[in-house]
C-alpha cells in the first residue's frame, strides 16, 4: 500500500472515531430524554429502540479504534517501500 493511501485510511478512521463518539452522546440525551421511564429504551418520538443503537454504535466505536491501533502497530509491514514515495 503506498503512503498516501495509508495515510487516507488513517484520517478517515480517526474522523469516524469522532462521528461515533458523536453518536453515542447524542444517543444517550436521546435516552435521556426521549423515554418516559429510567429503564425504557423505546423512543417516544421516533419509535427507534435506542438500547440497541447505542449499543450498536458502542460496538462500531471499539471497532474503529481498534483498526486504527491495528494499523498504527502494523504501519512497516502494510506500507510498501518505493522510489517515488
Amino acid at each position: 500500500m503506498k503512503v498516501k493511501h495509508y495515510r487516507i485510511i488513517i484520517i478517515s478512521l480517526i474522523i469516524l472515531v469522532f462521528i461515533f463518539g458523536f453518536g453515542i452522546i447524542n444517543t444517550i440525551v436521546s435516552l435521556k430524554y426521549e423515554t418516559n421511564f429510567d429503564n425504557e429504551c423505546v423512543s417516544t418520538i421516533s419509535g427507534d429502540n435506542l438500547c440497541n443503537s447505542l449499543r450498536n454504535i458502542k460496538y462500531l466505536f471499539y471497532i474503529d479504534l481498534i483498526a486504527i491501533f491495528i494499523l498504527l502497530l502494523l504501519q512497516g509491514k502494510i506500507i510498501k517501500k518505493t522510489d517515488s514515495d
